[in-house]
């Protein structure tokens, strides 16, 4: 195709006018119209870029809409002698600046309007345009993108961009574009495989101490607008902020719009003022119970007279103590960053004038209490601050300070919603429409009872399940609640769990325990004495977290439930005393919470059980990933109380779950601020302590219901491998994985048990998020069994329970978002401000099991030496002797008047060894073999394990595992297998046929999948020693030879003959 006619990007990085709001109106989807993607025309128009009248007639139309004060214009393609006439078409007066490339076509167009901002170029390169802007009292600095597609070329960029965050350090700086490279493998979806430049691009992106803004809308900014077969998509375009942008802008919206007839999304950068949600509800201060007076203010709070029941005189003394710590808080922690810095300001004066001898009575006094204060204060805020960004794994203590705070920034700028669109593609940003869509949302998805067919799900249920729980089990179940029971249970919980609408947190009740525990224990055995719950008691905070990198609707987000601790107690001990039984009652299908069950043998099974799934050997088989959509908040509660009904549990007890279960009310967090309220009407809460158990009940119902109608249907075909252990599924919660033959008979089976456990339980499959995956099978089959389930075709690996789950040997590739995640944990904006003790703690988090493997590992790495600038001199492999410090311990260190970490270089200049004298036997034998080591030109580590001395997975495993000895097994066929007597031969035939046996179960095994267990292969071993020496006769009529027939159940009379006297 010539040149001038493939279709160019055309790409538009808009920001809004600081003071002005969004419109939702002026939002659209590309500068281009909507014209169909193939013909002349749109393609001529796409290839000639800027040029095009309609183009530029587009540009005008958006800048109107969207009331822009700034716009960038990537790649116009617009020739030098014509820059102006274009420019004089688009935009008239505006002020105007560009790039061009070598070949003097436009590369970076940037209009803006000088009335609304001042914007000053410092540099302009034919890859990016560096300039600062002003409006009024705000001032950022901002690097304009569009990057070669020449790798190495695009290493000018990074340099530039480097020397810009040098020379502006500590402002906010916005990086934004077309950077013409993914991050990561997760960014890109098809195509050829990746080029090796990402990592730099990674790197590079790490150094400057940026990252991607939060953003809304599409996730993949670039499409090639082909057909499904070779569509590619990535993302290209991004927006790149560093840590004081997110400090000072992280108010501003992000979003990457759709991008219409071109193969870029469009990025609309849009300032607004901050919006107010409303009032932030009450949360307690876990420092405050290091307060020397916080018993006291809870006792003060805990003397007044409450009636009613003991919940509800609990409550109102809560109420009493909410009020006590608010006064407080705004006493002593009111505005704590401030007093930080307040007091040490005080305390550096205090000092200098100390140290001037400035009334050093008085100053030394000043010096102590303001230096207590500091410290007191300073712990304050880093606990304030930790306790904000939800951190588990570091400790306090570390001074932290600047890391958590800048946690809390990262998690408000990805967690904050500032605008949402609608089923109808309306976007909303308004705090009241906010509010009113995402209650709207959450009232029919967990307000609204499921339909279902209730008599159908009672005979169902009951059948499926019979009274099998013994007596003793049910006397455990409703007996009464103890003191203890209830202070074990309390005392079990995380400090720092997000508190429900009371906002309490466990800690508070853990602190306050010697007051309290008299109205606590009451209250919650006041529940299993009348089975009522206060209202105020079983109301619940809903969080939204982010499901997708991109959330623009409001199914994008993950509904999370944020209980009160008085009611995480009482579902905790429900939760307690039903999981004594749950081992017994669930099939081992399921593994998810089941005490003595592991995530792990779901995993390793699934992973059995696809192998071999990309060869098209083996007999015909599938995979169904079926996805359940909104599987907690859907379930029916009726189904679920049967369930525990007809398994036997008592009726008290199930009357307790039920109070619990269903008379929840809600209400949502959004963005700080608690709107609507609402009852529930079917589902189960996602961070109440009952919902697990609950839930996988629900899903033992659907393993009777698929068992009892295979057992039925009698021609169910099960999935190789399955059927001795009837295997037909694996389930973990709501991850549900389907195997079966590729037989359309069973796959109707399948089908017609998800619907009717759809209609008995509420449960219904969302076909858009199911996979099937096939191995072996005709694409008609493959046709017919897609259309019977309406689910599309799955590729793997494909991710399944946290793991990817492949059919081949484990590569890099799978290995690679593994080593994403650990890679970003330690490249995040917020790490990069650890004290160093924290540093030391994140280190454990990642490598914790990885360092038990040293000592494994040590054996097989080694280093070839260069210029030895990169190896231990005595604690690396490069000796003909090894690790020197392991063979001859620290003294070789102090005779050779080295350092325990010398490297190598330090006795090596200009490829010639420098060694001082020996002056003990080691260094003698040591400097007597460096004649057998070959100099190279650089340093190279070499693992010895692999022939080629790259790592190989199996090579390294073949080294480790266990072998037997073949000095031993050759010694023994020496013994045993020479002679012509009877037993030398069964020993010979014994022999064959264990080799040959096992040799053909490997090649199976690898080429068909087929596996025999252990007496199946001894049962084919002993029919081909049987049956080789009924070929034989002759042997003496010995009583060895007997007893050798009878162990091998051959006749005596077809191989033995007696000897004529």
């Amino acid at each position: 195709m010539p040149k001038q006619w493939i279709p160019k990007k055309n790409k538009e990085n808009v920001l809004k006018d600081p003071h002005r709001e969004v419109k939702p109106a002026a939002i659209i989807g590309s500068a281009l119209p909507n014209a169909p993607q193939h013909g002349g025309k749109a393609k001529a128009a796409l290839g000639r870029g800027l040029n095009h009248p309609m183009k530029q007639r587009e540009v005008r139309k958006m800048v109107k809409r969207l009331d822009l004060s700034l716009i960038c214009l990537v790649e116009t393609r617009v020739r030098l002698e014509n820059t102006h006439e274009v420019r004089e078409s688009i935009l008239p007066g505006w002020e105007f600046v560009f790039c061009c490339s070598d070949n003097g076509l436009g590369k970076i167009w940037l209009f803006w309007k000088k009335e609304m901002l001042d914007l000053h170029v410092f540099q302009k390169l034919p890859q990016v345009i560096h300039c600062k802007i002003s409006y009024g009292i705000l001032n950022y600095y901002c690097s304009f993108v569009y990057a070669s597609n020449d790798g190495i070329v695009r290493r000018e960029l990074w340099h530039s961009l480097d020397c810009f965050r040098k020379t502006f350090a500590q402002s906010p700086w916005l990086v934004a574009g077309d950077f013409n490279v993914v991050k990561s493998p997760n960014e890109k979806l098809g195509g050829c495989i990746l080029s090796g430049y990402e990592n730099e691009f990674l790197q590079c992106v790490n150094s400057f101490e940026v990252d991607d803004y939060p953003a809304i809308g599409c996730f993949f900014t670039w499409s090639n607008k082909r057909d499904e077969d070779q569509f590619t998509a990535k993302k290209l375009d991004r927006v790149l902020v560093n840590n004081d942008w997110l400090c000072n802008h992280n108010h501003c919206i992000v979003e990457f719009l759709p991008p219409g007839v071109s193969d870029h999304s469009p990025a609309l950068i849009s300032f607004r003022n901050r919006k107010n949600f409303g009032p932030k509800p009450f949360k307690f201060f876990n420092y405050w119970c290091e307060h020397h007076d916080f018993e006291s203010w809870i006792a003060k709070a805990w003397e007044g007279d409450a009636r009613g029941t003991p919940m509800f005189r609990l409550y109102s003394k809560l109420k009493a103590t909410k009020t006590k710590l608010r006064s407080v808080n705004k006493d002593l922690y009111g505005g704590i960053s401030q007093r930080v810095e307040l007091i040490r300001d005080k305390l550096e004066i205090c000092q200098s004038q100390l140290l001037r001898g400035v009334d050093i009575t008085r100053n030394s006094s000043l010096e102590q209490e303001l230096l207590h204060e500091f410290t007191s204060i300073s712990n304050a805020e880093e606990a304030f601050f930790k306790q904000k960004s939800r951190n588990k794994w570091l400790n306090l203590g570390d001074q932290n300070n600047t890391y958590f705070h800048n946690l809390v920034k990262v998690r408000q700028a990805k967690a904050t919603i500032k605008c949402l669109v609608d089923e109808d593609g309306r976007r909303f940003d308004n705090p009241e429409d906010l509010k009113q869509l995402v209650v709207s949302f959450y009232k029919n998805l967990l307000g609204s009872a499921t339909e279902v067919h209730e008599q159908h799900m009672i005979q169902t249920v009951t059948g499926l399940f019979q009274d099998e729980m013994p007596e003793d089990i049910k006397c455990r179940l409703k007996q009464p609640v103890s003191n203890k029971e209830i202070k074990d249970v309390i005392f079990g919980m995380g400090n720092d769990k997000a508190p429900g609408p009371d906002g309490f947190t466990a800690l508070f009740f853990k602190k306050s325990w010697p007051i309290i525990h008299g109205s606590v224990t009451e209250a919650i055995r006041s529940f299993f004495i009348s089975g009522k719950l206060l209202k105020e008691v079983n109301s619940t905070i809903i969080s939204l977290i982010p499901k997708v990198p991109n959330p623009t609707t409001v199914s994008d987000f993950r509904p999370i439930a944020c209980c009160n601790v008085i009611y995480k107690c009482i579902t905790k001990i429900l939760a307690n005393r039903l999981q004594i039984y749950l081992g017994s009652l669930v099939s081992s299908n399921q593994s998810a919470f089941i005490k003595g069950r592991s995530i792990s043998e779901n995993i390793l099974l699934a992973h059995e059980l696809v192998r071999n799934y990309h060869s098209s050997r083996g007999s015909s088989r599938c995979a169904i990933k079926a996805d359940l959509r909104k599987a907690y908040d859907s379930v029916d509660w009726n189904f679920i109380l049967m369930c525990l009904l007809a398994a036997g549990c008592p009726p008290k007890f199930v009357n307790w779950i039920k109070e619990c279960i269903t008379n929840s009310r809600f209400t949502i967090s959004l963005n700080g601020s608690l709107v609507g309220y609402f009852p529930g009407g079917k589902g189960l809460r996602q961070g109440d302590p009952i919902s697990p158990y609950l839930f996988v009940i629900a899903m033992e119902g659907f393993t009777r219901l698929l068992k009892r109608r295979v057992l039925e249907f009698r021609n169910f075909k099960f999935h190789p491998q399955c059927k001795q252990l009837q295997i037909t599924h694996l389930s973990f919660a709501d991850d549900l994985l389907l195997f079966s033959s590729a037989d359309l008979p069973s796959i109707r089976l399948i089908k017609s048990v998800l619907e009717e456990f759809k209609d008995i339980s509420g449960l219904a499959l969302n076909p858009n998020k199911s996979e099937v995956f096939f191995a072996a099978v005709p694409g008609e089959i493959k046709e017919q069994i897609l259309s019977c389930l309406q689910f599309k075709e799955g590729n793997l690996p494909v991710r399944y329970l946290g793991m990817p789950l492949i059919s081949g040997k484990l590569t890099y590739k799978d290995c690679q978002p593994l080593i994403d995640k650990i890679v970003g944990r330690i490249h995040t904006w917020s790490a990069k401000h650890l004290s160093f003790a924290g540093r030391l703690q994140i280190v454990p988090w990642g490598w914790r099991t990885l360092l038990k493997l040293r000592e494994d590992a040590r054996l097989f790495l080694k280093y070839e030496v260069g210029d030895g600038r990169k190896i231990f001199l005595w604690h690396d492999h490069w000796h003909p002797d090894g690790i020197l410090y392991l063979k001859y311990g620290h003294r070789v260190v102090y005779d050779a008047a080295s350092r325990s970490d010398a490297r190598v270089a330090s006795v090596l200049k200009d490829q010639e060894w420098q060694w001082r004298p020996a002056r003990s036997e080691e260094l003698v034998s040591i400097q007597s073999k460096l004649c057998l080591i070959t100099l190279g030109e650089e340093d190279r580590a070499v693992w010895s394990a692999s022939s080629s001395g790259k790592f190989s997975c199996a090579a390294t495993w073949n080294e480790l595992r266990s072998k037997g000895n073949e000095e031993d097994l050759l010694e023994w066929g020496v013994v045993h297998l020479k002679g012509t007597e009877m037993r030398a031969i069964v020993c010979k035939v014994a022999w064959w046929a264990t080799v040959y046996s096992l040799w053909s179960q490997r090649n199976a095994i690898i080429h068909a999948g087929q596996i025999k267990s252990e007496d199946q292969l001894l049962n084919i071993i002993k029919r081909d020693v049987k049956n080789r020496l009924h070929s034989k006769n002759g042997f003496r009529d010995t009583i060895l030879n007997r007893i050798l027939c009878c162990n091998w159940g051959i006749s005596v009379a077809g191989v033995l003959r007696r000897d004529v006297v």
